[in-house]
């Protein structure tokens, strides 16, 4: 007997069922039927039990559309269920389809030059120290444009990294030299040194 855990975040019960959960509860009903123990864990729906079982197979309801994953997790984590295999069903496109869809490996010859390695490096290190920085307004550029390098970096984009560092580039000399923040901060450092 393998005990299976489910995560979905909807069961048959709820309002905006549809043909993802009719899967999820078939095989679930067809295991359960098997031997063996099987626990969905789902979202909260008014009008039914948090513990129910139905037809052999255990229903824990609890959070909403997102609260329910931090439910299945401290469920899992506290050892409430005690599972052998954790199925996670994903029954919409995935959030970050169109991301993917932009970003793939691209020039991929380029990320390997170590002359490219030394430039992302200098970007990246000038970058992280505008954002210790106190300017306002900033943070969330900055952040940005480090999400912008690591998923250059993370996809194998030459293409985007590229454009990681225009925008960085772009970034350093705005924010940094022309306000004097960068070099008063690098003369501060240095003078520390000696």
């Amino acid at each position: 007997m393998t005990a299976v855990v489910i995560c979905n975040w909807r069961d048959l019960q709820h309002p905006e069922a549809g043909g993802s959960e009719h899967t999820v509860e078939t095989i679930a009903r067809i295991l359960a039927a098997d031997g063996h123990p099987v626990t969905i864990l789902c979202a909260k729906v008014a009008g039914h039990p948090a513990d129910e079982i139905r037809d052999g197979v255990r229903y824990l309801r609890a959070g909403g559309r997102f609260g329910v994953y931090l439910r299945a997790a401290w469920a899992l984590l506290s050892r409430q269920v005690r599972p052998d295999v954790v199925l996670d069903v994903q029954n919409g496109p995935p959030w970050l389809s169109r991301l993917e869809a932009l970003i793939r490996p691209r020039l991929p010859r380029l990320l390997a030059n170590r002359a490219a390695a030394v430039l992302t490096g200098l970007v990246l290190m000038l970058l992280g120290l505008l954002l210790s920085l106190p300017i306002p307004l900033t943070n969330y550029l900055f952040g940005a444009l480090l999400l912008l390098f690591a998923l250059a970096l993370l996809e194998r984009d030459g293409v985007l990294m590229i454009i990681a560092w225009i925008a960085g580039s772009i970034a350093i000399v705005v924010f940094g030299v022309l306000s004097g923040n960068l070099a008063a901060t690098a003369l501060h450092w240095f003078a520390s040194l000696s």
